[in-house]
């Protein structure tokens, strides 16, 4: 996705987007644990289609579909929709909805703390915390989103997300009053591969008053 051929998987996509719509549906008409899981997955998997695309409200309404539905157990599959859910509510300033998903993540988290729940709990709490203005708040839960064993999978992404979060973290702890002008937000999405599972990791930052924000989610100076 993160490649020189987006351009090419969003015009796909858009093709694509009645039959993975239907697809949807059988997933949510089906009453198996294997459909809803189906389900659970493929809305988390749209996840920077329907950013990319503005459809915010669409790509939220597949997952609270997915995400009651009976079947839907599986609690990594669960963590995962419920990380893109929090990250979409949060973007569009529902910091109520995003809240209750987060609080549905942490439970599950606790029945299941492996790294990779963990850090998408985390990333989870650091973008709402972004969100809703409270960046020194954000900064600690980013940098715990990157503090993986050295050999997961996840560590990767310490080149991607781990720099800017500490970054990010030195700036604000350095300059904890500086409000003025209000600060923008530029918005990164990082992707990852965990086995036959994939999800997708959300950076916001705030963006200095003399950075150009450009496109979706780019910046340039």
């Amino acid at each position: 996705w993160i490649s020189d051929r987006q351009s090419y998987w969003i015009a796909r996509l858009e093709r694509e987007l009645p039959n993975l719509r239907d697809a949807l549906e059988s997933c949510l008409s089906e009453d198996t644990d294997e459909a809803a899981e189906a389900g659970l997955r493929t809305a988390a998997a749209l996840h920077e289609f329907w950013v990319l695309r503005g459809m915010y409200g669409e790509g939220r309404t597949w997952l609270d579909r997915v995400l009651a539905h009976p079947g839907a157990q599986s609690i990594p599959d669960r963590i995962n929709a419920i990380h893109v859910g929090t990250i979409m509510a949060a973007a569009q300033g529902d910091l109520q909805s995003a809240t209750a998903l987060l609080a549905q993540g942490r439970m599950l988290a606790e029945q299941a703390p492996t790294p990779m729940n963990k850090a998408l709990i985390a990333d989870s709490e650091g973008t709402l915390a972004t969100f809703s203005g409270d960046f020194a708040r954000a900064t600690t839960c980013l940098d715990r989103a990157v503090e993986v064993p050295l050999d997961h999978p996840l560590r990767g992404l310490a080149g991607e997300v781990g720099e800017p979060v500490l970054e990010l973290g030195e700036v604000l702890r350095e300059e904890p009053l500086r409000r003025e002008p209000p600060v923008r937000t530029m918005v990164r999405v990082v992707h990852v591969d965990q086995g036959a599972q994939q999800v997708a990791l959300l950076l916001a930052l705030p963006v200095a008053p003399n950075v150009a924000i450009t496109g979706r989610g780019a910046f340039s100076h």
